[in-house]
């Protein structure tokens, strides 16, 4: 079966324990973190339920640190490839007063990318695509926000020469009362051009992270989290950017790229929508003298999607033979790009067998099968709710 790479973690027949006391962990079968003693080696694998079952890699299965525990929460981020790759999620009025700040990362020189009329947006609140709405655009070292149709009404303002290609800066807009505008870079006010701009706004349509407003504008890759908007004036001065994540003070309307998925931290709960394949990223801008910790971190197997990279663990009738009776299995799934079906789990049948999939559906498929049949009495379970390239938990 051909297939697509993913990450496992921790998948066990019963239950996982965690990091408090489990009732329930006398009933677990199976339990791995893929963070085995591995003696040097990144394709060696541990059973630590009680079981102690004999795990073998076959193909290309290996160990990583990348894990949905590889950094706490509020400190991930969004890698936005090349190409049409961005989020998206329901418009928020961004009439009268508001604030808006992320951290960023370019991975292209910010001073040279040209700036074909605003059509370089890296952070896009556009909420009306073809006549022109509100931008926020990263262009030809300038930032610039537009505030009215087709460019009529624009604030613009120079990032500076600290600004530099693979540094995270941390970047903040807002709006007051009076409809003036500010622009914080690293906690600075730069100067700006047209700053006052009294332009409403509805909230039809949609928001965007990430979108390129043309085709030809959207090969420039960039790193953003702890993107946040809130309806205050948070700020009335230079400040210092704080050194640890965002949370979601009050008023605000959209909290996300902080997490292990695509998800709003916020009240609102805004659903957040991936097209093309932006990733999740333990790659964040908060400094870390944290030493990595299997016990604390986790770890995960990346299998390539090659035919025949699995890990094998030994049979046993007792602990895998679920027959009617109750059973669990969870764990926690990272797609890499799209495909065809794969088995994430699979019972290979002397006469019968049973599996865990998943396809290019988007959903896990419970299947079994036996005597010469294929997928008999197949169940279809709930999506992942995730898109790809985020961690789902199943």
């Amino acid at each position: 079966m051909s297939g697509f790479g993913y990450n496992i973690l921790g998948f066990g027949g019963g239950g996982i324990a965690g990091p408090e006391v489990d009732d329930e962990f006398n009933r677990v079968s199976f339990l791995s973190h893929f963070d085995g003693a591995n003696n040097g080696v990144n394709n060696a694998f541990d059973d630590g339920s009680t079981s102690n079952h004999t795990c073998t890699a076959d193909g290309t299965a290996t160990q990583g640190s990348f894990g949905p525990f590889a950094r706490p929460e509020g400190e991930w981020a969004m890698h936005r490839k090349s190409g049409a790759n961005y989020l998206s999620f329901p418009a928020i009025n961004l009439t009268g007063i508001y604030t808006m700040q992320f951290w960023f990362l370019p991975l292209f020189n910010p001073a040279s990318v040209p700036s074909p009329g605003f059509c370089m947006i890296y952070a896009d609140l556009s909420i009306n695509e073809s006549g022109g709405g509100h931008y926020l655009a990263i262009t030809d070292g300038q930032v610039h926000i537009q505030t009215g149709a087709d460019g009529d009404s624009n604030v613009s303002g120079s990032l500076g020469s600290s600004i530099k290609q693979g540094e995270w800066f941390h970047l903040l807009i807002s709006r007051n009362s009076s409809n003036v505008y500010s622009i914080y870079i690293n906690g600075v006010a730069i100067s700006l051009s047209n700053a006052t701009q009294s332009a409403s706004f509805t909230t039809s349509g949609t928001h965007k992270i990430g979108w390129g407003y043309a085709d030809n504008y959207t090969s420039a890759p960039f790193f953003i989290s702890n993107f946040r908007i809130t309806k205050t004036v948070e700020v009335t001065g230079n400040f210092t950017p704080s050194t640890t994540p965002l949370t979601a003070i009050t008023d605000t309307k959209i909290l996300t790229c902080q997490s292990n998925r695509f998800v709003d931290n916020s009240a609102s709960a805004l659903a957040i929508t991936a097209t093309g394949n932006p990733e999740i990223s333990a790659f964040g801008p908060f400094l870390t003298d944290a030493v990595y910790d299997p016990a604390v971190n986790g770890a995960s197997t990346y299998f390539s999607g090659a035919e025949g990279t699995a890990i094998i663990i030994t049979d046993d009738l007792t602990d895998f033979q679920f027959g009617t009776g109750a059973f669990t299995v969870e764990g926690w799934v990272y797609r890499i790009g799209g495909g065809s079906a794969v088995y994430t789990i699979h019972q290979t049948p002397v006469a019968s067998g049973s599996y865990v999939s998943y396809g290019s559906s988007g959903k896990f498929v419970w299947g079994s099968y036996g005597n010469g049949d294929n997928a008999d009495n197949t169940t279809l379970h709930s999506p992942c709710k995730q898109p790809v390239d985020t961690f789902c938990c199943c």
